[in-house]
């Protein structure tokens, strides 16, 4: 059994790891709260930029647009290049949540790689230490943060990954991140940004009304993609965040009780090992007690 003294050092460095753990777990409790306010704002625009889409969609220069699939719906005819954009982790400590969505992320480059040619884009430092470790390519130059995701930032995103977009480096973009369910669970999701899928702009659109667009549709449909891009990537980034911070949330509880019930075993060896030395104190001292009777008495 060990001493005394180094189950109370022991005790009372659990004991300020347990304040660490629980001021994490505070922390992510109000960064959650703050990015579901975000996450609810950011729907009203997704709707109204669809609906603006689907406006342009049914003018006939849409049809020759690069950000829609052909008419039949099929894939391109030259080689497809897919680009996912992969949404992690700034830091550790937070469950599988970053595993999770980097396991996804591998397997779905490996099964594209079959037939075409793939990029990662990392957001995340955590996910770019992941994958830079294991020796998996990505794009070194596409360096964004994942914490506090802002309008701002999922904007310098969209316009990098629309660039590549345009200039044919990649001609499908996928993103990759961690669904929050309503807060009940969380859950890898898959989402294709672009090339559009024509129907997702068809079903249940407005006919009959003519639009006059200014300056062209082109212009205006590229705008509208633009807003349409920076708002999937920021809604994504915000679901990511939210996930994140849950999923740190019930790490970060889990420590807590397992460093209750580890307090609570070291506190009962203490309280043996104190009694055990209390007793044997009180041994010694009665020992003692006898043999110097017994010296005073001649025995």
């Amino acid at each position: 059994m060990p001493d005394i003294k180094e189950l109370k050092n022991r005790i009372d460095g659990i004991t300020d790891m347990r304040k660490i753990t629980n001021a994490m777990y505070l922390i992510a409790s109000v960064k959650l709260r703050k990015a579901r306010e975000e996450l609810e704002k950011t729907r009203p625009f997704f709707d109204a930029v669809r609906r603006e889409l689907k406006s342009v969609f049914r003018a006939d220069e849409a049809e020759k647009s690069e950000y829609f699939f052909p008419a039949y719906g099929g894939k391109r005819d030259d080689e497809t290049t897919v680009g996912f954009l992969v949404i992690t982790a700034d830091k550790g400590l937070a469950g599988g949540y970053s595993r999770d969505v980097i396991k996804e992320a591998l397997a779905r480059a490996r099964s594209c790689a079959e037939a075409d040619s793939t990029k990662l884009f990392v957001v995340g430092e955590h996910g770019r230490q992941y994958l830079r470790n294991r020796g998996v390519p990505f794009a070194e130059e596409f360096n964004f943060p994942a914490r506090n995701p802002s309008y701002h930032r999922a904007r310098e995103i969209s316009t990098d990954l629309l660039r590549r977009y345009d200039s044919g480096e990649i001609d499908e973009l996928r993103v990759l991140y961690t669904d929050y369910r309503n807060g009940m669970s969380t859950a890898v999701k898959e989402a294709r940004i672009l090339p559009f899928e024509r129907r997702y702009f068809t079903e249940g659109a407005d006919g009959g009304e003519d639009y006059e667009f200014i300056p062209s549709v082109g212009k205006v449909l590229e705008r509208a993609v633009t807003g349409y891009v920076t708002g999937f990537v920021f809604s994504a980034m915000v679901d990511s965040f939210c996930s994140e911070q849950s999923a740190r949330m019930k790490a970060m509880d889990a420590a807590n009780r397992n460093a209750g019930e580890l307090l609570a075993e070291l506190k009962l060896q203490y309280n043996h090992a104190r009694q055990s030395e209390i007793t044997r104190e009180i041994t010694e001292i009665s020992a003692g007690y006898r043999h110097r009777r017994g010296e005073a008495s001649g025995v």
